[in-house]
């Protein structure tokens, strides 16, 4: 491949059809919003088959007529005219897109946790080989974006998970579609509480209010290669006002790293209603609930939910009490009596909710809220058994923790 083609979508001129060639170029963390392609010969010019019109042969001649070399000149000037032309425009068309150079306005602390700069790693091996929804892409590959989101609700409060969570979240809830690339609808609908801002402008002025306001946006950026990458912003240097952001690939990284130029930007932030008003009012009440997760079953998906179940519950201040498992439903009922737990939320899989559900309600009975980790197809069956409590992706957050704070006393 032409080194010095490896950046352009090239099209070439095949038999009267203009033809793209995917021979796709990524650069690992690279965002899914744009693919790179390189100019690939055609079947034909590889081989050396391209075929030409031919000649009527000369009358009452038996010898078929062979262009000379003059006419073979033209023709190979003509296509190499044309090949030429679709390379220039591409490249044109491409470079229309110089993106927005900004700069620091004014000083922002970022007073992000140091560990939003190392957590939040696409090349985590604990996520990095995992899907993003059907596509071939894996976080390690292409979870840039994914990891900036996660990255910017921790960063905000909205909620605390990490890229792998949130990955798990968007493919249970095809947020992705078959590229790879997030579909901001669906994510809206996966997590009930956010919302996403595509109208922001790229100019400085609303970087600044953007970091003022503590919104953490996420921006689009090249990389040396050219691959589309995605980063989130956190502040501004005290001396210099130079830009500082959360690099997925990188860690800790400089706006000037990237030229400071931008290409796109995009803020996920909460719905209006701060879920750190729930923690607000378990601080007041002097009263910090229990929630103790019983686990069982299933090792993947129990350490799952409870890890889901921990962050949700935490929100509102509760300690929670996570657990390495328990061999029966009735030993870890008497674990979490012992804890004095006022929430049991029982984590295991779907298929296992419908033998271990109904046996640890009726364990728990008054005793404490009793909660079931996720949406199974059973459902409906544990609801009608008695059990009410759910927490999953689709519920309202705000909500389902202040109606918990209501049957705890709190207020």
């Amino acid at each position: 491949m032409p080194k010095d083609f490896s950046y352009f979508s090239c099209y070439t001129f095949d038999k009267g059809h203009w033809r793209d060639y995917p021979g796709l170029e990524t650069d690992k963390g690279a965002g899914k919003e744009e693919q790179i392609f390189y100019m690939e010969p055609t079947t034909e010019e590889k081989n050396g088959q391209n075929q030409e019109d031919r000649q009527d042969t000369e009358p009452n001649s038996n010898k078929p007529h062979k262009p000379g070399k003059g006419r073979y000149m033209i023709v190979s000037a003509l296509a190499g005219i044309l090949v030429l032309a679709a390379v220039l425009a591409v490249f044109m068309t491409r470079n229309r897109e110089t993106g927005s150079v900004i700069a620091g306005m004014d000083y922002h602390e970022a007073v992000v946790d140091n560990k939003i700069y190392t957590s939040y790693s696409q090349h985590d091996t604990r996520w990095s080989s995992n899907p993003l929804g059907s596509s071939k892409d894996t976080m390690g590959s292409s979870g840039c974006l994914t990891s900036c989101i996660a990255a910017s609700l921790t960063a905000q409060g909205v909620h605390s998970f990490s890229p792998g969570e949130l990955n798990q979240i968007f493919n249970e809830n095809k947020v992705y579609n078959d590229r790879g690339a997030i579909v901001w609808k669906e994510l809206e609908q996966a997590l009930p509480y956010a919302r996403v801002r595509l109208d922001c402008g790229t100019t400085s002025e609303s970087i600044d209010r953007l970091l003022d306001e503590k919104m953490y946006p996420i921006v689009k950026v090249k990389r040396k290669s050219g691959a589309v990458h995605w980063i989130m912003l956190t502040g501004t240097e005290k001396d210099t006002l130079d830009i500082t952001a959360m690099d997925p690939i990188d860690g800790f990284v400089h706006m000037s790293d990237y030229d400071n130029r931008i290409y796109g930007i995009r803020v996920v932030t909460g719905s209006g209603k701060s879920l750190e008003t729930t923690g607000d009012e378990t601080e007041a009440s002097g009263k910090r609930p229990k929630a103790f997760m019983l686990t069982i079953g299933n090792l993947a998906m129990r350490q799952a939910r409870a890890q889901f179940s921990c962050n949700f519950l935490a929100c509102a201040g509760y300690q929670v009490i996570d657990n390495l498992g328990f061999p029966t439903v009735e030993e870890g009922v008497e674990a979490a009596m012992k804890a004095g737990a006022d929430i049991v939320v029982l984590c295991s899989s779907d298929d296992e909710y419908a033998e271990y559900a109904v046996p640890a309600f009726k364990a728990v009975g008054d005793r404490a809220i009793f909660i079931v980790a996720g949406a199974p197809e059973c459902m409906e069956d544990l609801k009608a058994a008695g059990i009410e409590h759910f927490i999953h992706v689709r519920v309202n957050v705000l909500d389902t923790l202040k109606e918990f704070n209501a049957k705890l006393g709190i207020k």
